[in-house]
């Protein structure tokens, strides 16, 4: 069933709707919404985008999360659903603005924040590099300077413009002892981000001046 043909039932299972009826469907949705309290419309909108994205018809769950944040813009959980669901998809921009609405409804929801600025890197950069550069920034932080270096390295791959890909890859090496391959990934960093102060610094401390 449709989202029309949901919102119709809706009305008429509570016993809410205007007798008239034009049959366009349309205005079946507008009488709905009229007809049911908006609480209980976007709920219903909600919990049935929320079955079929379990079902795995992506499409048609955000046509009723579309329909409940419509009715109810300050439905944080809706939102929530539609900015997953668009990442899963691979729509990085429209999950982005998404997140952007979750953080605006609840600016303390830390993990929200995080799933936007990874959204908005993932529409940068592609998500598999940038997920790979994520990997990476991990292994470093472990001290796992080997696996670190195979990450950044896998996301300079995929993506080649991505600068501080290269600088982190750089650090990686010179950590490793490999002082000419960190260079040149340093200097690589460099010619897509002159102004990059960490890899001026650390092509400085290898000993060779920035370019």
């Amino acid at each position: 069933m449709g989202v029309r043909g949901l919102a119709f039932s809706l009305a008429l299972l509570v016993g809410m709707m205007p007798c008239a009826a034009s049959g366009s469907p349309s205005e079946d949705v507008l009488w709905s919404r009229e007809g049911v309290p908006a609480e209980a419309y976007a709920q219903t909108m909600f919990d049935q985008g929320y079955n079929l994205y379990l079902a795995g018809d992506l499409r048609e769950a955000l046509l009723f999360l579309g329909e409940a944040v419509e009715v109810r813009p300050d439905f944080k959980k809706a939102w929530w659903w539609m900015a997953r669901i668009y990442e899963e998809g691979g729509s990085f921009d429209q999950a982005s603005r998404a997140w952007e609405r979750v953080v605006s409804l609840d600016p303390s929801d830390r993990e929200a924040s995080y799933f936007l600025e990874r959204a908005r890197r993932r529409a940068l950069y592609g998500k598999e590099a940038w997920d790979a550069f994520e990997r990476g920034v991990v292994f470093a932080e472990r001290g796992d300077h080997a696996s670190a270096e195979a990450s950044f390295r896998r996301a300079v791959e995929l993506n080649p413009s991505f600068a501080e890909a290269h600088y982190r890859l750089g650090v990686s090496l010179a950590r490793l002892g490999r002082t000419e391959e960190a260079i040149l990934s340093l200097r690589r960093c460099l010619e897509l981000e002159p102004d990059h102060e960490g890899a001026r610094w650390w092509t400085r401390e290898l000993g060779s001046k920035p370019r």
